[in-house]
């Protein structure tokens, strides 16, 4: 599709969508209108189901400052919760994050990326974003990857909520928090009292099933357990292929996901574990220059573990003390069937193995009225770091090791002033064993809350990112002058206006600006190197109104400007992302979901992607017994597009229409 199509076809999308939730928003409040002189006054119960019905105050949020705070005085930062992820139907965090403001998600049908506020650099595996499952940092050691897709830890229906913030974050958290911070948070037990079970099935023929217990004792003690399988065969394929060999390659295409995630909480301590393990399996040619040798099955295998423990203790009524270690495990294997140089067929064989532990010190002070002062200590070590690859069978070809890693001190003060002003001063300095020298990461937020329904927020900050183990072994085997680039380094400036129009309506509006230094992108001969300077200027708007009845709309707009030294826009950065959310209870029971994506045009070095709009719809039901139906429509329109998520690959296709239906059902809460 050209770029002149496009457009058009995007309006004419966008008016339809608009019209159409115009109509269902209108038949909403008459419905609500005839029917409230003839029905009861609703239950407590009914009431928490359809939701708030005006804007919510003082939302505690935790990912800007690493302890629970209002939303009105930390850094900006996007939620999406679990009833968004019900009503709009979200099946995974990847489509979570899609919906979230100034995120886009592409994919090579394997792994999937994620890129924030236009800068999304292809094959990057996700490294210049923190992602955490309550405050645990769960990035993995040898590519610093956050694992947003199927191999995740979570099944969606145990997520409380998701929370993005987006900026430089390593004045908090240290190395990887350089576009943002995501932090999943996991449902408590209170949330999941008894036994659950779900099942989903989709026209693709992708079945998912996952189950969950959890119990409260008297003490206050939570517990909670969860199961979760998904299956496939015959994947739907990614590229276009040759009628009479359409067959042959889908039959070897196939994905099983399985998780395991279990937590425990009494008295301040915390515990939680998770395990998954997916197996991926494509078709690929045994001789790439001789197709007629036949077909292969290639596998991928992702295992993953971690265990988390967290302990909280108050030494007095304004000092307390927080102390977390997690350990993790991550090994990611490729296995690729090929024919050597005797036509034997062997299997090419690439191992990523990771075993690292995180321990973190936090100590905070409230002596003082409006003055909150916290003092922390991070370390990150990495007892198994290797890459090695070569034939089934033999000793590795090669094999890349590394170990160490580093530690921060950090500190934030957080003042409430007088007249509504509230400031945030944060620094950190750390250590790594990959650079010379220190790394030092100032962060200054200023916020003005002029009167009950405006706000003004001001926040400068600064992160940087130091090269992986994958970026070193690309380069030796590549043989590059520079085995190990130097750290990557991001300056930002935001100015964040809000308004609350009234108890239903707001708008937010967020202008930043950054500059980049060093950023590491694979240049033409394959080797990882420091790019020169880059700049992006942007706007964040978003618009929010809620209806009597619980109907909600959420509007979000980004728009930026990247450029390099030479003005040209580099790979993989959309000018502009909009989302639209919609959601309203039909009726006492069904609740309507609908969500339009829409991404402006990029390019991945010689190929131009048209910009892309989708939609999707979902109907979802509610029983007093227990029981959940949910009805969705992915891609209504059977929008043909796709992404070029690595140097050098060709167009994958995103999924087709995709119809789903899932049933759950709970009972001994």
């Amino acid at each position: 599709m050209t770029h002149e199509q496009a457009h058009p076809r995007t309006a004419r999308a966008l008016l339809c969508c608009l019209g159409l939730l115009w109509a269902l928003s209108a038949a909403g409040m008459a419905r609500a209108e005839d029917g409230a002189a003839t029905q009861d006054p609703p239950s407590l119960e009914e009431l928490l189901k359809q939701g708030l019905t005006v804007l919510p105050k003082a939302v505690q949020v935790s990912t800007a400052s690493r302890f629970s705070q209002t939303a009105e005085t930390s850094a900006l930062t996007y939620v999406l919760t679990e009833q968004d992820i019900r009503n709009l139907g979200l099946r995974s965090l990847r489509e979570v994050l899609d919906a979230l403001p100034g995120l886009y998600i592409t994919s090579n049908s394997n792994f999937s990326f994620v890129g924030a506020r236009g800068l999304g650099r292809p094959g990057d595996f996700n490294s210049r974003v923190l992602l955490m499952i309550d405050g645990v940092r769960v990035n993995e050691n040898t590519t610093d990857a956050a694992l947003i897709g199927p191999e995740f830890y979570l099944d969606v229906q145990w997520i409380e909520r998701v929370e993005f913030t987006p900026g430089p974050g390593s004045a908090v958290y240290g190395n990887n928090a350089f576009l943002g911070v995501i932090n999943v948070i996991p449902k408590r037990a209170d949330k999941l009292l008894g036994w659950r079970v779900g099942l989903r099935v989709d026209s693709s023929d992708r079945r998912e099933a996952q189950m969950s217990w959890a119990a409260r004792g008297s003490e206050g003690q939570e517990a909670m357990l969860g199961l979760s399988l998904v299956e496939q065969a015959r994947l739907p394929l990614a590229y276009d292929v040759q009628p009479e060999l359409f067959d042959a390659i889908q039959s070897l295409n196939s994905e099983r996901v399985q998780r395991l995630f279990g937590s425990y909480s009494h008295r301040g301590l915390s515990v939680r574990g998770g395990h998954t393990e997916r197996t991926l399996g494509s078709a690929v040619w045994l001789d790439g220059r001789k197709p007629e040798r036949g077909l292969a099955k290639r596998e991928s295998y992702y295992r993953n573990s971690m265990l988390a423990l967290s302990q909280e203790i108050a030494l007095g009524p304004s000092v307390d003390l927080s102390l977390d270690i997690s350990g993790k495990r991550t090994r990611v294997e490729g296995r690729q069937p090929y024919l050597d140089e005797e036509g034997r067929r062997r299997v090419w064989r690439t191992v990523n193995d990771g075993r690292w532990v995180n321990a973190s010190v936090r100590l905070g002070l409230s002596q003082w009225a409006g003055h909150r002062l916290m003092f922390g200590w991070d370390t990150q070590q990495d007892q198994v770091q290797q890459i090695f690859l070569g034939p089934w069978g033999e000793e590795p070809w090669l094999t890349f090791l590394a170990g160490g890693r580093g530690n921060g001190l950090f500190v934030q003060d957080d003042w409430t002033l007088g007249q509504g002003h509230h400031l945030s001063l944060g620094l950190r300095r750390d250590r790594d064993d990959r650079v010379e020298g220190a790394q030092l990461n100032p962060r200054l937020a200023w916020t003005w809350q002029i009167d009950a329904d405006r706000r003004l927020r001001l926040v400068h900050g600064s992160a940087y990112r130091v090269a992986n183990l994958m970026e070193f072994a690309q380069n030796y085997f590549v043989e590059a002058p520079q085995w190990l680039p130097s750290e990557e380094r991001v300056r930002s400036q935001e100015l964040v206006y809000e308004h609350a129009f009234s108890r239903s309506t707001q708008l937010r509006v967020s202008v930043f600006r950054s500059t980049f230094k060093g950023l590491i992108s694979l240049n033409q001969g394959l080797a990882y190197v420091n790019d020169g300077p880059m700049k992006s200027v942007g706007i964040d708007a978003g618009l929010e109104h809620r209806w009597a009845d619980g109907g909600r709309l959420q509007a979000a707009l980004t728009a930026q400007r990247l450029r390099d030294a030479a003005d040209l826009v580099p790979d993989n950065s959309p000018r502009y992302l909009l989302k639209l959310q919609y959601q309203r209870p039909l009726d006492g029971r069904w609740t309507l979901g609908w969500q339009t994506l829409a991404m402006g045009a990029r390019h991945v070095g010689e190929e131009r992607l048209g910009p892309s709009l989708v939609n999707h719809v979902h109907l979802s039901a509610r029983w007093d017994q227990g029981w959940t139906l949910g009805l969705g429509l992915r891609n209504i329109g059977q929008k043909r597009y796709g992404d070029i998520a690595e140097p050098g690959s060709g167009l994958v296709r995103a999924p087709g229409r995709t119809l789903f239906v899932q049933l759950s059902s709970a009972w001994g809460s």
